[in-house]
């Protein structure tokens, strides 16, 4: 059974816990498996480092929506390709995928054309930034999301590193800076990035990430432990996996 994919609507009532898949090797076995400990998959394209024409007929037997990331190599990935490139590889993802990984720091150009693609082929723009380093500011949190509305991503991203209940109690109150309707995700990494995917989704982190099979990020919990403590945490959560899988986790 192939799972429906969720409404931007949907983040109001409950979170979403997004499995992440670093290679080749992962993705065959997520195939064989016949599912995925998680609700939405996420594909680096920059790590798997295989050509469209191998990756997109095997991804079509993932049971879960796709996410379809090129994570640029200055925010911990390994693409270094030009903008144009990765638009025209997300343009071959189109007819699979349904939400698509693009930083803010992309410059406002490019962004426009993603935004023309995105409208045109019915998909979802996550506006994403990362920084491995330190933890932003409430200041600079602000910025970000006023950068990402500046864009019109459909959903703003941000994972920072917490290495003290201080960065997370940072990123908790940077979910309360949204006074309009943009989704917001916050997600630690480091010493306190696994309390920090299971807490932020209880007050208000429309995603969650976590590992299917090897890490890529420091602090990243495996996802299907997210989706376990999540239904036991959040009931929105609980009962909208219930339906969506026929069973409780």
């Amino acid at each position: 059974m192939n799972f429906p994919d969720f409404s931007l609507a949907s983040f109001r009532k409950h979170p979403v816990v997004v499995g992440v898949v670093s290679s080749l090797e992962v993705l065959e076995a997520l195939v064989a498996s016949g599912s995925a400990p998680c609700d939405l998959v996420e594909l680096r394209l920059d790590l798997i480092d295989r050509d469209d024409e191998i990756l997109i007929p095997l991804a079509a037997g993932v049971k879960q929506p796709l996410l379809i990331t090129l994570r640029d190599r200055l925010e911990g990935g390994s693409w270094r390709g030009v903008e144009q490139a990765r638009l025209a590889r997300y343009q071959r993802w189109a007819t699979k995928a349904r939400w698509f990984d693009i930083e803010l720091r992309a410059d406002h150009e490019a962004w426009l054309e993603y935004r023309a693609f995105a409208d045109a082929a019915n998909v979802h723009l996550i506006g994403s930034c990362h920084d491995f380093e330190q933890c932003p500011t409430l200041d600079e949190i602000r910025g970000l999301i006023a950068r990402s509305r500046a864009v019109k991503a459909d959903v703003f991203k941000l994972a920072a590193l917490t290495t003290t209940d201080a960065g997370v109690e940072i990123l908790e109150r940077g979910l309360r800076l949204n006074h309009g309707d943009l989704p917001l995700c916050m997600i630690g990494m480091g010493a306190r990035g696994p309390m920090s995917r299971v807490h932020l989704p209880l007050h208000g982190s429309c995603l969650t990430y976590g590992a299917i099979g090897e890490t890529n990020a420091p602090g990243q919990p495996q996802a299907e432990d997210l989706v376990r403590a999540l239904v036991d945490l959040h009931a929105g959560y609980a009962a909208w996996r219930s339906h969506r899988v026929g069973v409780s986790p």
